[in-house]
């Protein structure tokens, strides 16, 4: 059952540590001013209002409407993009790779995602670094594009590795998970809750309810 809970809201089976022990944390938001739905336009008013990190409207198109237009040999119109899919074509990265929620290794992404990645990847919040922030990496990402409109690639670079914003993450507001319930199947199913991003705060701050979750096994 932690398998499952962590697989619904988007942990890789690759990132699960057999017999660690993980807390679900339960909280009531309803009342967080911060709190905000993570479309691709809601991640970009997010960081243009925090960060004064600007993304062309030209670049935000090109990221959102490609999640729901038609693509190639697609006969189902109805039938939403895989996001992994859509990352992969977006960055030139490895489909199997994005498939596992992973961009590894950069060296097959298209130049402009790679150099971005490059440029801002030491300051991936979860390095143990006190530099490594998503303030410093959207201000690393700004020197780096400079005057010059970033591209939907590079854009999808600094969504990676300034906020963990991963290949799996559709972009729409749901989760998505390629390994839940179970790898294959229709990709409908793979669609999970609703999702929401919120300021950082302290669990304590927050009121959650601790729930200690039993180790998961190995798979």
């Amino acid at each position: 059952m932690t398998r499952e809970i962590l697989l619904y809201v988007g942990f890789s089976p690759q990132s699960i540590v057999a017999g660690q022990t993980y807390t679900l944390l339960v909280m009531d938001l309803s009342q967080d001013a911060s709190l905000f739905v993570p479309t691709i336009e809601g991640w970009a008013r997010a960081f243009q209002s925090a960060f004064s990190l600007n993304l062309p409207l030209e670049t935000q198109k090109r990221l959102t409407l490609s999640l729901t237009g038609s693509q190639l040999n697609q006969t189902d119109p109805a039938n939403p993009v895989s996001p992994t899919s859509n990352f992969s074509r977006i960055t030139g990265c490895s489909a199997v790779s994005a498939a596992l929620c992973s961009d590894a290794p950069l060296t097959l992404c298209q130049p402009d995602y790679r150099r971005a990645a490059d440029a801002i990847k030491a300051f991936l919040p979860y390095n143990p670094s006190p530099n490594a922030t998503t303030r410093n990496c959207a201000d690393a990402f700004k020197r780096y594009v400079g005057d010059r409109p970033a591209t939907p690639a590079e854009a999808r670079a600094m969504l990676v590795y300034c906020q963990d914003v991963n290949p799996c993450n559709s972009g729409l507001g749901l989760g998505f998970n390629p390994s839940f319930p179970a790898p294959g199947g229709a990709l409908l199913q793979h669609f999970t809750g609703r999702e929401y991003v919120f300021l950082n705060q302290t669990v304590e701050a927050l009121k959650a309810s601790k729930i200690v979750l039993s180790p998961p096994n190995s798979r």
